[in-house]
């Protein structure tokens, strides 16, 4: 049975059913946690309702940082009071709560503030989202030494070198790459103007490296957000440029250097000639890839449709760039960052 005082808070929103029962889970799971951490009501949960302190959300927050213990991810919070919270039914079959859940319950108890019209540190919420992503990147790279699992460079060598070296191959090579950093329908979508190609140089030392700019104009997670131009390097940059000059010479044969800002990136071959991509075909042809280079099995606790999204964050969460821009952003205030090195077009002569 909800609880009183949900049901009171709740009456003031205009939640669908199904939403309405997220809520009220959530809340319930606030009060659980708050009196076996505190052994106090929780303050939304009282008859004189007062707003949960800075320090209760920060606890909250750092209660639920993966830790990788044996093999697992468990929650940095006492083995007591997350033992209580199982028997109490909550995270039954997991060993630790998400990062997107625990978003998701701070998301809520900052709507259930606002309810009742009291305050909510937004601030602090966002700084405390940023070391929750970090911890999480830091678990996942532990977690991966520990079972000796493929990291998410590692898959992405390995798919590459799968790519048959044929024209079909170069696409498919150039298509690995890329899907580092975007969703299958921003793939299907990208168009030569979303990349910018050239070289950088640290210093006037060091030879230049080849680099591919990727500008993601509708960001689809937090990493794209605040990563928003992420860069290929190296052999990485090689594949999109070499699948480029490709697709240009398909299109308009000899003699063309720089392709329309609109062309499309990508596109299939059929017996009329070539027609746009979609998501669902970017992800066919992944999954192709991933079962030629016999990895699948990495991935066999997930449906085929999702193997991108997969491959793709965990690129995302072990990239050593993600980690220092997040930490960088958390430091500066910043909603987004860039790379500190400009984009030669041309390398000098």
């Amino acid at each position: 049975m909800e609880p009183k005082w949900i049901s009171e808070l709740l009456a003031h929103s205009q939640l669908r059913d199904q939403s309405r029962i997220q809520y009220s889970t959530c809340l319930r799971y606030w009060s659980i946690w708050h009196s076996l951490r505190f052994g106090t009501s929780l303050p939304l949960a009282r008859k004189l309702v007062t707003p949960l302190s800075n320090e209760v959300i920060q606890a909250f927050v750092e209660d639920h940082f993966p830790v990788v213990m044996g093999g697992h991810v468990v929650p940095r919070m006492s083995a007591r009071i997350a033992a209580m919270l199982k028997n109490m039914g909550f995270n039954r079959r997991i060993s630790c709560s998400s990062e997107s859940t625990t978003i998701f319950r701070v998301g809520v108890i900052a709507i259930a503030h606002r309810l009742v019209h009291l305050p909510f540190d937004d601030d602090q919420k966002a700084d405390l989202f940023n070391r929750l992503h970090i911890e999480w990147v830091r678990a996942g790279s532990a977690l991966a030494m520990e079972r000796n699992v493929p990291t998410g460079r590692g898959i992405v060598l390995q798919l590459r070198r799968a790519c048959p070296d044929t024209r079909d191959g170069v696409r498919c090579a150039a298509m690995v790459t890329l899907l580092q950093y975007l969703g299958t329908k921003q793939l299907a979508a990208l168009q030569f103007g979303d990349l910018t190609p050239g070289y950088v140089a640290k210093n006037k030392t060091q030879p230049l490296l080849r680099v591919v700019e990727i500008h993601i104009r509708e960001p689809i997670n937090r990493f794209q957000a605040i990563f928003s131009k992420p860069r290929v390097f190296g052999a990485d940059a090689d594949s999109v440029v070499l699948w480029g000059r490709v697709r240009l010479y398909d299109e308009f044969g000899e003699g063309i250097e720089t392709a329309p800002p609109e062309l499309p990136f990508l596109v299939r071959d059929r017996k009329n000639g070539a027609s746009p991509v979609s998501g669902k075909w970017v992800s066919s042809q992944l999954s192709e890839i991933i079962l030629n280079a016999g990895l699948e099995s990495i991935l066999n606790s997930t449906r085929r449709r999702y193997w991108a999204s997969v491959v793709r964050l965990r690129c995302q969460r072990e990239s050593e760039n993600q980690r220092k821009l997040m930490e960088m952003s958390q430091r500066a205030g910043l909603s987004s960052m860039g790379s500190v090195y400009d984009i030669l077009r041309n390398p000098p002569r």
